[in-house]
């Protein structure tokens, strides 16, 4: 850390900063040595395959910090950046110097600076410093395009290379260890919907479930991704999804509502995602039908989601929602490695939700399956899903909470 740019006042922060490390280190969750050293070999193996001297890693705040959780178990809740040389051990960057004790504790990185996203130079001095101003760098995530037109101005003999889908191959299919983070972050998903089940009542706003969702699996150790909420009268609905928000609406909660919910909560980084839908009363046979077609999708799309098929093969069994009259809001798969990614499939001819269709899937791949019939006017929808990990004999629910719409007396 001799080149960290010092706060004011401040001589030389190393000795100040490795102390922070030592006493506060302890209370941050972190994989052990050994997967950190196999996740390490298989990126410069990576890295070499292709050229590569450098992997520059960036994120855009917490919910795209994918490759700096993987690499440096660091969120920044603004942006962060990984230099990380082929030969070289890794920097991580902080976005300002407030953030840089947190940094300093959290991650495995030893060497921790400041200046992602807010002192570009900071950046291109660590490039320097590695001696590679002439080498070939990986791009491994977006990055603003200031920092990309400072990036070719300051470094104009380095090669600049697309490196995004290097990290995405790596990311893609969870060790054990991993599972156990993604099987602990499925656990705090479960356990703030049945909070939501449990405490939901006439008379609440949107808002006060979502505090409730975001709050229990905080409460319980999760750290903060997102949660996703919207309710509606099953006798006259209007909305077809849930809706993504930092808060909830103000709507007041009424008997006879629906409430569509999706709750993404992480172990240090480590998300479970739990799609379960909550009604007060009786729902009525419009409801009830588009429940039945969801879970029904949901089983047997489980089964199609094994190690060897690919994603095109969904539309075997998507296609029944287009059939029986409905549309869709949100794929019927989507990946998951710490941030939402490919693959999608949705029903065939959606052109929004179609991507890697043709790509195997893999052992130990997680893949969100969440079936979503609306009806073609848009009124009224049905959501329900979970995270699922990929294996030979179809994929396998990491969640505990009932596949079903939980009907609760008012």
């Amino acid at each position: 850390m001799a080149h960290t740019l010092q706060p004011p006042g401040i001589e030389n922060a190393e000795a100040l900063y490795a102390r922070i490390r030592a006493e506060n280190q302890s209370h941050w969750p972190r994989f052990s040595a050994a997967e950190y050293q196999r996740r390490y070999a298989a990126i410069r193996t990576a890295m070499a395959d292709r050229g590569i001297d450098c992997l520059l890693m960036f994120s855009n705040g917490y919910v795209f910090s994918a490759n700096l959780i993987y690499v440096g178990n660091y969120i920044d809740i603004a942006y962060g950046a990984v230099v990380f040389p082929l030969d070289q051990e890794p920097t991580l960057f902080a976005s300002l110097y407030s953030f840089l004790p947190q940094a300093a504790a959290q991650s495995g990185i030893r060497d921790v600076r400041w200046g992602a996203g807010v002192n570009h130079q900071a950046l291109v001095e660590r490039l320097k410093e590695g001696g590679l101003e002439t080498g070939t760098v990986g791009i491994a995530d977006r990055v603003p395009h200031d920092l990309w037109l400072f990036l070719h101005d300051a470094l104009p003999e380095a090669t600049f290379v697309e490196a995004q889908d290097l990290m995405y191959q790596i990311r893609l299919c969870a060790s054990p260890e991993e599972i156990e983070w993604y099987q602990k972050g499925a656990e705090l998903c479960d356990r703030a919907f049945r909070a939501v089940v449990d405490t939901v009542e006439p008379g609440m706003k949107d808002s006060e479930i979502i505090a409730t969702l975001h709050g229990t699996y905080l409460k319980l150790g999760g750290s903060l991704y997102g949660a996703a909420l919207a309710s509606t009268p099953m006798a006259q609905p209007s909305i077809p999804y849930s809706w993504w928000v930092a808060g909830g609406s103000t709507r007041t909660i009424q008997p006879g509502d629906l409430i569509l919910t999706e709750t993404t909560g992480t172990y240090y980084g480590y998300p479970g995602q739990l799609i379960r839908p909550v009604a007060l009363g009786e729902p009525p046979p419009q409801l009830k039908k588009l429940e039945e077609l969801a879970i029904t999708l949901y089983s047997e799309v489980q089964k199609v989601v094994k190690v060897g098929n690919t994603p095109r093969d969904v539309f075997t069994l998507s296609r029944r929602i287009l059939d029986e009259g409905y549309t869709v809001q949100c794929p019927v798969i989507h990946g998951y490695t710490q941030v939402i990614n490919p693959p999608y499939a949705s029903v065939p001819g959606d052109p929004c939700w179609a991507v890697d269709l043709d790509v195997p899937f893999q052992e130990n791949q997680l893949i969100v399956i969440e079936p979503n019939p609306v009806t073609r006017d848009m009124q009224c929808g049905f959501f329900i899903g979970d995270m699922n990990r990929v294996t030979p004999q179809g994929a396998s629910s990491l969640h505990q909470y009932p596949l079903q719409l939980t009907v609760k007396a008012v």
